[in-house]
């Protein structure tokens, strides 16, 4: 089975979001939100917020 060019393009995007999230968990992360810098605890909440998000939209699509 081959990915369609809109199943790679998603692959591609939720793949970016995990990597985002891991960095951000591993500390080697994003630590500025719109200029003005972010405490950990708040960026480490917001992490796990997107991957409860991805969870629940990959849960969807079964």
């Amino acid at each position: 089975m081959k990915l369609s060019k809109d199943d790679k393009l998603l692959k591609s995007s939720l793949l970016s979001d995990i990597e985002g999230n891991i960095k951000t968990l591993n500390g080697t992360g994003k630590t500025y939100t719109d200029g003005q810098e972010v405490s950990a605890l708040t960026l480490i909440d917001e992490s796990i917020q997107e991957l409860a998000e991805l969870k629940d939209l990959l849960k969807g699509a079964e």
